[in-house]
């Protein structure tokens, strides 16, 4: 969204200026929670990374039930 849009559709300017400053504070929270989605990716690749070579069978198996 831009400001020219906004006044091509006739809007007054500081209505355009609410406009986009509640956009703007929209879009730095979902920006926010992109990185903290980013993040949390992150740490559980490298979490997977570091126990992939730990992950066996289970160390108490019933044989009988395989």
């Amino acid at each position: 969204m831009d400001r020219k849009f906004l006044k091509d559709l006739g809007i007054k300017k500081d209505c355009v200026n609410q406009i986009m400053t509640q956009y703007g504070k929209a879009l730095t929270k979902f920006h926010n929670q992109i990185k903290n989605q980013e993040a949390i990716i992150d740490q559980l690749r490298n979490e997977l990374l570091q126990n992939n070579g730990h992950i066996d069978r289970p160390q108490n198996v019933d044989k009988d039930k395989e």
